[in-house]
């Protein structure tokens, strides 16, 4: 998997005064997400993929790829955001792809926007790709042996290392971390505690 954000494991507390957040919606990536899609790859990734490698990846039967979106009307206090949602009130921040193959899922990237982080929206998503594929057995994923937030959230969520992959990110090699999913169904990765189900027709 490619070099993910870095989320902490634990969800910040909130401020006694603050707006509460609009649940965000969970729903499959579409070619007109990828001009938002490439943005928040290149603000989180040293090597973000070109649009032909996204476009592929949209193509392949054996890859699902899902996004979270916020809706920056239900917001107050936003910003510059807040301008932003006048115009396009939906607002991609955060996505994630995984390969199904032979009851085995491959997290092939994940990542969320700088300022979409420690509200626990890897995590979601994790979840939400797990439980689109009930029959799958593992699901395996790459991270930086330098990525501490990374590798302690994986942790947290059920996965081990199992291996690790030589100069796999050029600079620095990969540990291979995988969850397997036969511990205690489901309830290791937190699946079905997921706060974003999986969008229609992708279970």
């Amino acid at each position: 998997m490619r070099e993910p954000e870095k989320e902490p494991v634990a969800k910040p507390v909130a401020k006694p005064n603050a707006e509460p957040r609009a649940e965000p919606l969970l729903r499959r990536m579409e070619l007109r997400d990828l001009p938002s899609v490439m943005e928040i790859d290149a603000a989180c990734l040293p090597r973000p993929w070109s649009e032909a490698v996204w476009r592929e990846e949209l193509r392949s039967p054996f890859s699902l790829y899902l996004v979270l979106e916020e809706d920056l009307r239900t917001e107050g206090g936003r910003g510059s955001e807040a301008t932003r949602g006048i115009n396009n009130p939906r607002f991609i921040c955060a996505q994630i792809g995984v390969k199904h193959v032979s009851g085995e899922l491959h997290v092939t990237t994940v990542a969320v926007r700088p300022e979409r982080r420690r509200i626990g929206y890897a995590r979601s998503l994790i979840h939400a790709v797990i439980a689109a594929f009930p029959e799958a057995r593992y699901v395996h994923l790459e991270v930086r042996p330098s990525n501490g937030p990374a590798r302690a959230l994986y942790k947290a969520l059920g996965f081990a290392i199992t291996g690790r992959r030589r100069r796999y990110y050029g600079d620095e090699d990969a540990l291979l971390m995988t969850l397997d999913l036969g511990e205690g169904p489901r309830q290791t990765s937190g699946a079905s505690h997921a706060p974003y189900g999986p969008p229609p027709g992708v279970a």
